[in-house]
């Protein structure tokens, strides 16, 4: 809730770890603290405070929005960062206007931090069990909020052979659709071998992860004009164009789906334009992960093109508070979150949570799908651009199913698709918004099996 909130939890982590240890943390989101610390930058604060209670134990704290660190003098020392290290580029390590570094690394600059966290003994130990646990957990918690099927949206070669053991192995519940997220080089080497490979119901790689631009809460987003509360900047084009072009490249070789994180009005621009370089009028159903903020002008291209926008409605109602604060009222009222305008001009629509950066409750996501609020006594942000709930609820079903060519076999209750049901203590479509907004998923059931029962039930 504040910045001191998070002194005083990196305070207790360091009486609990050996001097040298890393303490890392994820989550904080500086425009939802109810406290603004009295020093801050660009609305982020000083690292003195942090580096001050903890000056043995590099701290490494990743934003919300997963596009910005936030670290102590110890991380900083053990990185080699002083006041000569340049900017990466696609990254910015935030400086004031003494050109002192704040503590605050964005987009590409974050692997100055985390490339030596990586080597570290901590991230070591991080590996093999660890990661097989939050697997195990992730699993668990898709099932409690009725998730069936999950777009992993940047997985590397690495991890999806490990995904592809656990599948063999028959120790996946939840069917992970996966996006692919390495260099050229190592894309190619797998697309090959993966050829040879059974196909397996609960695990396939259909699509390449890039990144365009950065977040929009961390000052990442590119935009076309500067950032209304930060003039200085307007965003980090984080991927340059011929890399785009050559992933787009190796998705035409592989038959794979290109999807590219754009949130900043240039930044779906430029991917818009390197998609229409390459798409050939073939049904490809490449994606444009967010979509978030749009001109008038590029709105149209998405039909066009045949390219799905995958969105996140809570992704409006929890950015709704400083949106406007970010972009000025014009922007924020003709580009922000743009669903139904995207829907009437012909556009193919997923919705999904964004999980981690957003609880992975779908309940909520619809909940923000039809009203554009946080809550039931919320304030609405620019409802005009709501959807129905039959829509919100074919956008999470049938929408997200088209979205990976996998129509045929998910999304509806139809003779002969994948027994994925999921049953809920509520009529989705007839009960009131307050209902909705609490309405409880009671049984999780895939391949005809029930994996999940809510307690009582």
């Amino acid at each position: 809730k504040s910045w001191n909130d998070i002194i005083d939890s990196v305070k207790t982590r360091v009486s609990g770890v050996k001097p040298g240890e890393w303490i890392v943390g994820r989550g904080w989101h500086q425009e939802k603290w109810e406290k603004v610390p009295e020093m801050v930058f660009a609305g982020f604060p000083y690292h003195d405070e942090l580096s001050r209670i903890s000056p043995d134990h590099p701290v490494m704290l990743k934003h919300a929005s997963g596009h910005l660190v936030f670290v102590n003098q110890k991380a900083m020392e053990l990185c080699g960062i002083d006041q000569n290290t340049k900017d990466p580029e696609g990254g910015s390590i935030f400086r004031d206007e003494k050109n002192r570094i704040t503590g605050v690394f964005n987009e590409n600059a974050m692997d100055l931090i985390t490339q030596v966290f990586e080597q570290s003994k901590t991230a070591g130990e991080s590996q093999g069990n660890y990661w097989l646990s939050c697997v195990e957990e992730a699993q668990n918690q898709c099932l409690k909020h009725g998730v069936t099927s999950f777009h992993d949206a940047a997985s590397t070669v690495v991890e999806m052979l490990r995904y592809g053991k656990l599948a063999e192995n028959e120790a996946l519940s939840t069917r992970l659709w996966v996006m692919a997220y390495d260099n050229p080089d190592n894309l190619r080497t797998y697309f090959a071998k993966e050829k040879d490979q059974k196909t397996n119901p609960y695990f396939r790689v259909g699509g390449v992860k890039a990144f365009i631009d950065g977040a929009l809460g961390s000052y990442g987003a590119l935009f076309t004009e500067p950032y209304a509360d930060n003039p200085a900047v307007s965003g980090q084009l984080v991927t340059p164009e011929s890399t785009l072009e050559q992933l787009a490249d190796i998705c035409l070789e592989f038959d794979r789906q290109l999807c590219t994180h754009a949130i900043g009005d240039k930044g779906n621009r430029i991917v818009l334009d390197v998609y229409a370089s390459r798409l050939d009028g073939k049904d490809r159903r490449w994606r444009i992960e967010h979509a978030q903020h749009l001109t008038k002008e590029d709105i149209p291209r998405f039909a066009r093109l045949g390219i799905v926008a995958a969105m996140q409605p809570i992704h409006c109602t929890s950015d709704a508070p400083y949106v406007e604060k970010r972009l000025g009222k014009e922007r924020a009222a003709s580009g922000a979150y743009m669903w139904r305008t995207l829907l009437d001009s012909g556009t193919k629509l997923n919705f999904g949570t964004d999980t981690p950066i957003e609880a992975l409750d779908p309940i909520k996501n619809i909940f923000a799908a039809v009203t554009r609020k946080p809550s039931p006594d919320g304030a609405a942000f620019y409802p005009g651009q709501t959807v129905s709930r039959q829509e919100a609820l074919y956008l999470y079903t049938m929408g997200n199913a088209y979205s990976v060519f996998e129509e045929d076999i998910k999304g509806s209750l139809s003779p002969g698709k994948l027994a994925d049901v999921v049953i809920v203590d509520q009529d989705l479509i007839g009960c009131s918004d307050e209902e909705l907004f609490h309405a409880k998923i009671t049984h999780t059931i895939v391949g005809g099996m029930i994996k999940y029962r809510l307690e009582g039930e």
